[in-house]
């Protein structure tokens, strides 16, 4: 709800903010230089608006403020002669008719043409602006008031080559040049949140668990070490976009037939294979022996289309061809399976979700061993314990803020085995038994025989988990395991993405799988010894009953 109505706030100031800049390019300000800036946020907005809604709100914004102001002398004059009612009904209905006949169809037309032809964008709403100000200026009804043409009525330059294009030749420079502005500004920006994106927490966690793994040794990752390994592969990325730029640049040019083309989001690598082909072509090379292996289907229908191929140019990606080589040599007629890997994990994991033993080895991970929770012991001073506190909310499956990650370890094994507790401040009081737990960092004497002390060095040697169960049992307090389905719904209430999560863990492996040359036997085989058996560890502890 928030990102939309941000979204919304968006669409209106930027709005607004086009209205007024191309209202003071009009009499009485007459700020004519204004009106080549001025249209560039409402044309933001038709390039990156994603529903019909949105081009609604922007039009009768905009209309409302620019010929409203521009219009007013409509309800100063109807205001002698008329009622006040009467005058601003007039205005309405002009305003009214300007959103519904031009300027919403306008934004609706130029911005699907522009979300098709991206590359097209800054030249394809000049066009359909420019048409929709011819169209409103002919005919019985013509309406010629707010043409942005009229705005440089006392720029002499523009007055003298009007002679030659016209007032409307007029409105389609200043569009062009707003269009090309915006069309620079949104391709910065762009840029500049590819390179500045990061890794979202959820996703970095799933990834440093699987990677931590297949490591020998039990250490973590540092979230220090991670910033540096993640600076280091930008700068290593940079150069290679700068190695591959100047790669591509130099393969139309020399006189080798066998290349690689190397591409990235934003190099033209279509352009590049079709000038390789027609030199190709003009050095009298056969089509039938021009091979190339794009990386996608959709690249090689795109090839296809572009070049005109009818079947003569081998183009195939390395599987087809691989493929096609078995089939031709083996007389077999083998397929590729297309299946979405994504679809097919979700598939098979809902299946697992209904086996309540599975399920509870699931929770179990996810509560206690799906995102390392680190101990106050391991920050040497309380700037870095407060920053880790700042970015990872100590929040318990019953839904409470607690002081430290060790007594979220405590809240959750109360909950999921249902013992009623309240909790303030380090302490936990056991509604029904009478029993106390108390946090500790440091040891400390106990004093009443109904409190049971965990201590945070516990949390660092694996057993704070384990020792509490031990203590509780020696209470005769009693446990009643909460069943999987129950937790399962409380963490998804917790998570609503949590399902995806553990579908990219999944992939993760499976990628690691097809990658690493090994039969599965094998490869659970070395699964098994390298990882730091967490889950296995879990469930086979004393107090994991059920």
């Amino acid at each position: 709800m928030y990102k939309y109505n941000s979204y919304i706030s968006g669409i209106i100031i930027l709005s607004v903010l086009s209205a007024i800049l191309l209202a003071f390019a009009f009499p009485p300000l007459n700020l004519f230089p204004i009106s080549f800036i001025a249209l560039t946020p409402l044309i933001i907005i038709i390039y990156k608006a994603e529903k019909i809604r949105y081009y609604i709100i922007s039009s009768a914004i905009f209309v409302l403020i620019f010929f409203g102001y521009l219009l007013m002398w409509v309800s100063a004059f109807m205001l002698k002669e008329t009622e006040a009612v009467v005058a601003f009904l007039a205005l309405f209905t002009i305003l009214f008719l300007l959103v519904l006949l031009f300027y919403f169809p306008a934004m609706l037309l130029s911005g699907f043409i522009s979300k098709r032809l991206p590359k097209f964008r800054f030249i394809i709403v000049p066009i359909v602006f420019t048409f929709m100000e011819y169209m409103r200026n002919i005919g019985f009804l013509g309406f010629p008031w707010g043409i942005v043409g009229y705005s440089q009525w006392n720029f002499l330059p523009f007055i003298q080559i009007a002679d030659t294009i016209g007032l409307l030749g007029i409105s389609f420079i200043i569009y062009l040049t707003n269009a090309m502005i915006s069309h620079y500004i949104l391709l910065n920006a762009e840029k500049i949140k590819n390179k500045n994106k990061k890794i979202p927490e959820n996703i970095k966690n799933t990834y440093l668990n699987l990677a931590s793994s297949f490591l020998k040794d039990n250490e973590s990752v540092k979230s220090d070490e991670l910033q540096k390994l993640c600076k280091t592969i930008q700068e290593n990325l940079n150069e290679a976009e700068n190695r591959i730029s100047t790669h591509n640049q130099n393969i139309a040019n020399n006189d080798n037939q066998n290349e690689i083309i190397y591409t990235n989001k934003f190099s033209n690598k279509i352009e590049i294979i079709k000038n390789k082909v027609t030199e190709l072509l003009e050095k009298n090379i056969k089509k039938q022996d021009i091979l190339i292996i794009p990386y996608t289907n959709k690249t090689v229908k795109l090839l296809n289309s572009e070049i005109n191929n009818k079947n003569e140019i081998n183009i195939n990606t390395i599987n087809n061809l691989v493929l096609e080589i078995i089939n031709k040599s083996s007389n077999e007629n083998l397929k590729i399976e297309n299946t979405n890997i994504e679809n097919l994990i979700k598939e098979k994991l809902n299946k697992l979700l209904e086996d309540d033993t599975y399920l509870a080895k699931l929770c179990k991970y996810l509560i206690h061993y799906h995102f390392k929770r680190k101990s106050e012991l391991e920050f040497t001073n309380n700037e870095e314990l407060n920053k880790y506190y700042k970015q990872n909310e100590r929040l318990t499956l019953k839904g409470e803020i607690v002081n430290n990650f060790d007594e979220v370890d405590i809240a959750n094994f109360l909950y999921e085995n249902q013992i009623e507790y309240k909790y303030q401040d380090n302490i936990f009081n056991l509604i029904n038994s009478g029993i106390v737990i108390k946090y500790s960092k440091e040891d400390v004497q106990k004093e009443e025989t109904n409190t049971i002390i965990c201590y945070a060095k516990e949390k660092l040697e694996g057993k704070i988990l384990t020792n509490l169960y031990n203590h509780l049992q020696s209470h005769n307090v009693q446990f009643n395991p909460m069943p999987a389905k129950d937790l399962w719904t409380n963490l998804k209430k917790q998570n609503q993405n949590i399902l995806d999560a553990i579908g990219e863990l999944y992939q993760t492996v499976i990628m690691q799988l097809t990658t690493s040359n090994q039969n599965l036997e094998n490869f659970n085989t070395s699964l098994q010894i390298h990882s730091c058996n967490a889950l296995n560890s879990l469930t086979a502890s004393s107090f994991s009953h059920g």
